[in-house]
């Protein structure tokens, strides 16, 4: 080979990062196929400042900095200094997410009218297959019309369709981490030029972008800060164009944006939740009721079942009328997987609301401590979870035995009422064989992390958990102490 083991710039990552000598052959090196490695390829990383790759084409990209940063940040980066410093996650809770810095809206300017066919095929087989990757309950038949209609007021949403269908399609590749940083800076910069427009398609992108950052375990609470207030939506929600009261598309928008917006469906959280939900209860109408039906699509949930999630606080008020809501819940008419789900969530519901209610007021809690069974009359812990448990165990036989569940988009969303029974610890020491159906479980449905939005994290967490031991095993904070945000709805 001429010149293969000339040391040049042009080296594979590998052999950079080792300052080893590189052959330069495509589209892997042989010296790393002979060390029996995998070889990273040409795409160098880049450094990034305030979510810009400080050069280059955005290629190899490792991390996209999809938190909003404020314009205070500075960078005392020079050019021999490998490491720019990034603002913790905490520290980002402090900042006012409506403030970008000028270069960033300057940078998509420049590109906002260049989407490249690649794209636009992308973003149509987003909207024609990628878009169901996104909801638990089967999707409505006008939402893909409805999102390409979108796409002609949104110069960012194309963008993060095609980003999302290229994760999709390969993971995170250099191509789906080059469309995200355009799709993240073009947002950034339909958000500039809104004024005191109130759009549903600058949120439908909002609400894509957060569904990238969920994907990596990233925060998308800034994200939802950031679209409440940049709309104005602690306000009157009818003031958004088209008017949700009469608009079917536009309050399923505010709908997802509620549901994303719920303290129990993320773990982790920076900012407490805004109480969306609630308030777009107020607005249902006949019409909306007719055509959006009793499912939320994104969570597979009866709306009548999220309607109590909402009331789920972090101050942990009002939680003995909070359990008395899921106890009471009625239920809804669905297949017979879809009501093992449901009553898997509503168990999880309660447990959620008990361990709130411990860790805010019982700290440090030893294993073997009872004194939570009976917090309701109505049933302990250990009942709760062994309905939990029976429930799951239902939905994993039906799998083993028929290959899927019924319908087959129930498969993803399992997560929480999986990760609410794994934290009873002292519970499931003391019942192994529930453990046992728990990993069974997790086998079937989540051995596969694409089916999740943050399926691997939430697995470190459990184990975690189990390895601490406590009743009051905080795994909001553990989350926030990694600096990730982990949806499990």
């Amino acid at each position: 080979m001429n010149g293969s083991h000339r040391r040049t710039r042009g080296g594979c990552v590998n052999c950079k990062k080792r300052k080893r000598k590189c052959d330069e052959q495509r589209p892997r090196c042989m010296a790393c196929i002979d060390r029996n490695i995998r070889c990273d390829g040409y795409a160098h990383p880049v450094r990034w400042v305030e979510g810009i790759a400080s050069r280059g084409r955005f290629v190899g990209v490792r991390d996209p900095g999809l938190l909003l940063q404020p314009t205070e940040t500075t960078t005392a980066t020079s050019e021999a200094d490998d490491h720019v410093a990034f603002p913790s996650p905490v520290e980002s809770v402090e900042t006012t997410p409506l403030q970008f810095p000028r270069h960033t809206v300057r940078v998509a300017e420049e590109d906002q009218n260049c989407i490249s066919d690649e794209e636009r095929i992308a973003f149509e087989k987003f909207l024609d297959t990628g878009l169901h990757q996104l909801f638990n309950a089967e999707v409505y038949c006008w939402l893909s019309v409805f999102f390409r209609a979108l796409s002609k007021q949104s110069r960012a949403l194309p963008l993060v369709g095609a980003a999302l269908q290229a994760y999709y399609d390969n993971g995170w590749t250099v191509t789906a981490m080059e469309r995200t940083d355009r799709a993240i800076r073009t947002f950034r910069a339909d958000l500039d030029t809104l004024g005191s427009q109130r759009r549903s398609a600058t949120i439908c992108s909002g609400l894509l972008i957060c569904s990238i950052c969920l994907y990596q375990s990233r925060p998308i609470t800034p994200y939802l800060r950031l679209l409440v207030d940049v709309h104005d939506l602690k306000g009157n929600l009818e003031g958004l164009k088209p008017n949700p009261l009469v608009h079917v598309p536009s309050h399923h928008v505010l709908e997802v944006l509620g549901v994303m917006d719920m303290t129990s469906f993320l773990i982790g959280r920076l900012h407490p939740s805004i109480g969306i939900w609630k308030r777009m209860r107020d607005l249902r109408s006949d019409t909306s009721h007719r055509v959006l039906g009793d499912i939320e699509a994104v969570t597979g949930l009866p709306r009548t079942l999220l309607d109590i999630f909402s009331e789920i606080t972090e101050e942990c008020s009002g939680i003995s009328d909070i359990e008395a809501m899921f106890w009471c819940w009625t239920g809804c008419v669905g297949t017979i997987d879809q009501c093992h789900l449901w009553d898997s969530w509503r168990y999880a519901g309660i447990l959620d609301v008990r361990r709130r209610w411990r860790n805010r007021w019982v700290p440090n809690a030893p294993c073997g401590n009872h004194v939570f069974n009976s917090l309701d009359p109505a049933a302990s812990n250990e009942a709760v979870l062994c309905r939990l448990v029976a429930s799951l165990d239902a939905l994993s036989r039906k799998a083993k035995t028929v290959g899927g569940v019924e319908p087959s988009f129930l498969n993803k969303g399992l997560m929480f009422p999986f990760t609410l029974a794994n934290l009873e610890i002292p519970l499931l020491k003391a019942n192994p064989s529930w453990k046992s159906t728990l990993e069974e479980f997790q086998s079937v449905f989540l051995s596969n992390d694409n089916v999740t939005l943050g399926g691997s994290t939430v697995l470190i967490l459990i184990k975690e958990a189990w390895e601490a031991g406590i009743y009051s095993f905080d795994i909001d904070q553990a989350a926030r102490h990694r600096g990730v945000e982990i949806g499990i709805f």
